[in-house]
């Protein structure tokens, strides 16, 4: 997770969390729309030790976060369409045969075998007959928690990843 500055106007700038590193937004021209996962109503101190500036965290910098309809969109698209590519994936299917498969934020403090909470279910694909079907996002989840920004299993983090960077913002 990044945080970064962005001007909005002359003088006033807004805060941005993105999962794209600060040398991937360059490589982007910039940061693409889709990658900035929302805003924040504090600003976070920049620091040498983390890139972009300090990772915001905790209940105060969650509950000034406004989430970016675009990034949620962008998401739940790549998650729909490189889900069912996923090995891990298929073969949790074909061991459940029917049913639904849910996608767990990582970052969910009890780990993904823990007890859940609803906000850190990113969706669910529909499974018949061993095979994966219709994903279906989960309005409930949250973006970025106490616990941080949204943290897609590994495989769906790099396809979601590599799918940023392969947009360029216009000048």
């Amino acid at each position: 997770m990044s945080a970064f500055k962005c001007a909005t106007g002359e003088d006033s700038f807004r805060s941005v969390l993105s999962i794209l590193t600060p040398e991937e937004a360059e490589a982007c021209g910039g940061l693409p729309g889709e990658a900035i996962a929302g805003t924040l109503q504090s600003d976070p101190t920049p620091s040498a030790s983390t890139p972009g500036g300090k990772q915001p965290s905790g209940s105060d910098a969650a509950s000034g976060f406004k989430p970016n309809p675009l990034f949620s969109a962008f998401m739940h698209n790549v998650i729909r369409t490189h889900g069912p590519l996923d090995q891990s994936l298929q073969q949790a299917a074909e061991n459940q045969r029917t049913g639904y498969l849910y996608v767990i934020d990582f970052r969910t403090p009890d780990g993904i075998m823990g007890r859940v909470p609803p906000h850190d279910i990113v969706g669910a694909f529909a499974v018949n007959d061993g095979r994966i079907g219709d994903y279906q996002p989960n309005a409930n989840h949250r973006l970025f928690t106490e616990h941080g920004l949204v943290k897609l299993p590994p495989s769906l983090a790099k396809a979601h990843t590599e799918e940023l960077k392969r947009l360029r913002v216009q000048s």
